[in-house]
């Protein structure tokens, strides 16, 4: 009975002491990956950690692991442990372009082993190629250890689309005679993400392109749609309700952009359901400027202003202003614009046009009528003997009585001429002088 009770309170501290939780401890290699998931929120995130949250499904992506690390998430812990040596075994490695790649080749012991590396593009089916100390034939900086405390580890600190492909580590102890070899391979995908274009407008398109450098199942390719919430910066990623669907070596997806919260999207690689890559895409969102045409240019506006105006007439004002302001910002200014300020300034051209020659015959008429009253003036003068009529020869009639005899006598000096023979007292008498001097009237 004691003995029964001594192991009931024993499992029970076991129990406190190490919680409810399930544990799990997996060794890594140093660089490998470790992607794991669960129902709810992971915990002890570090800076070049990844979780993506789909629905209530919590992604966990480990890169190029280093140290130990504990993470939690609900009733889940999962502790990794740091490996010291190589294990002999095949490592699935995911890249973007641009990232750096460690390769882990490590013997424990005391005695001296040599390494040597060899590649095989994977779009090829030649076999392996030795690796110099040179970078040759990748297109990044290629470093490898020189061999000390057994350490062959290769590092390509910027990995290039042309770089994927099989890695296999060769090392042998140093003995006479040879000895016994060991191996260590990994097979590096590359990944590539690419927006077209990178900048857009709001109502627009961009194409989405996804690709990876080899296909093997069971992977699933697809673009996911990011939420607001997702933070960059720490790379914590959540995503809108969606459904990631199998997909070729390259996925293409076209998306139209209805506003400016469609602007975060990532490409996400899984493998047997578990997250092994993922390349966030920031678009470059704007919104149209708009630009305000002045309600006077605009024809439906000013008969909306008539008091006397039909509720046809201001139906039909309302649709054309709702088309004005919803013309493309992009264009610059609408055609209907366009035609209705030349019809305005043609009017105006001719309005102007007119006025002038309107003027111009009125002041004819004028002077005429003006230079016609002249003359009648002139005339009517000339005719009355107030004015010389000019450019004529006037003969003037004078016309004298004569004097009786006895009279003249007294008069008319001894020097005066006699009088025209023939005339009579009383009668009168005319005399035509045609030295007379007149001035003419025009």
């Amino acid at each position: 009975m004691y003995a029964r009770m001594r192991t009931f309170f024993s499992a029970g501290l076991l129990l406190c002491l190490t919680g409810l939780r399930h544990g799990k401890v997996i060794l890594v290699a140093p660089g490998s990956d470790v992607s794991e998931k669960c129902e709810g929120t992971w915990d002890g995130i570090r800076t070049n950690d990844i979780q993506l949250k789909i629905d209530s499904t919590a992604h966990l992506l480990v890169q190029n692991f280093q140290d130990k690390r504990r993470y939690t998430c609900g009733d889940t812990e999962l502790i990794l442990e740091r490996r010291h040596a190589s294990s002999g075994d095949a490592t699935l490695l995911y890249r973007a372009v641009g990232q750096s790649v460690h390769l882990f080749c490590k013997h424990l012991g005391a005695e001296t082993y040599s390494g040597e590396w060899s590649w095989k593009h994977g779009s090829f089916n030649r076999g392996f190629r030795r690796l110099s100390n040179s970078s040759e034939p990748f297109t990044g900086p290629v470093s490898k250890k020189g061999g000390g405390d057994n350490d062959f580890s290769l590092d390509i600190s910027s990995v290039e689309w042309g770089d994927s492909g099989q890695f296999q580590c060769t090392m042998r102890l140093i003995r006479p005679g040879g000895g016994p070899k060991k191996q260590t391979s990994y097979e590096l995908v590359v990944v590539q993400a690419t927006a077209e274009p990178q900048h857009v407008y709001e109502g627009g398109s961009v194409t989405l392109c996804c690709s990876v450098s080899l296909w093997k199942t069971p992977w699933e390719l697809c673009w996911i749609h990011l939420d607001s919430n997702s933070k960059y910066s720490c790379q914590h990623y959540s995503t809108y309700p969606n459904r990631c669907k199998p997909g070729g070596a390259a996925v293409f997806n076209t998306v139209s952009i209805v506003s400016s919260v469609q602007s975060q999207w990532a490409c996400a690689v899984f493998h047997g359901g578990t997250l092994r890559a993922l390349l966030p895409v920031q678009l470059n969102v704007s919104k149209h400027t708009t630009t305000h045409t002045p309600p006077t240019h605009t024809t439906p506006v000013r008969r909306a202003t008539t008091p006397l105006a039909t509720h046809s007439e201001n139906a039909e004002d309302t649709r054309n202003t709702t088309a004005t302001q919803h013309t493309d910002p992009s264009a610059g200014v609408s055609v209907p614009h366009v035609c209705v300020m030349s019809v305005f300034g043609l009017v105006v051209v001719i309005l102007v046009a007119l006025t002038a020659l309107l003027l111009w015959k009125r002041t004819d008429k004028e002077v005429c009528e003006d230079e016609d009253e002249r003359r009648t003036a002139d005339e009517e003068a000339c005719a009355e003997g107030l004015l010389p009529h000019r450019g004529s020869v006037t003969y003037a009639s004078v016309h004298f009585k004569r004097k009786p005899t006895e009279d003249l006598s007294k008069d008319v000096a001894p020097t005066d001429p006699p009088a025209t023979a023939g005339g009579t007292e009383g009668e009168d008498v005319t005399v035509i002088y045609a030295g007379l001097k007149m001035n003419s009237c025009s």
